[in-house]
């Protein structure tokens, strides 16, 4: 582990009168129980458009995305 990211979690535990410890088991559990709801809803919309959708082949979903941000931010 980066020693210079555990020394600022520490300054940033103890500013919050905390211990590292908690703040790790605090953001292990955010983790583990959001991301399985957040997982579970996302199935459940995922699996509703499952195929509604025909992507070409070849299709560079990259490019489109690199296209659409240049128009959106430059043009």
């Amino acid at each position: 582990m980066n020693t210079k990211v555990v020394a600022e979690v520490k300054k940033y535990a103890e500013r919050r009168d905390t211990s590292l410890s908690a703040l790790a088991e605090s953001y292990f559990s955010y983790l583990a129980f959001n991301s399985k709801k957040k997982r579970l809803k996302k199935n459940s919309v995922v699996d509703e458009l499952k195929g509604s959708v025909k992507i070409p082949d070849g299709f560079d979903w990259k490019k489109e995305k690199a296209d659409y941000l240049i128009n959106k931010y430059i043009h």
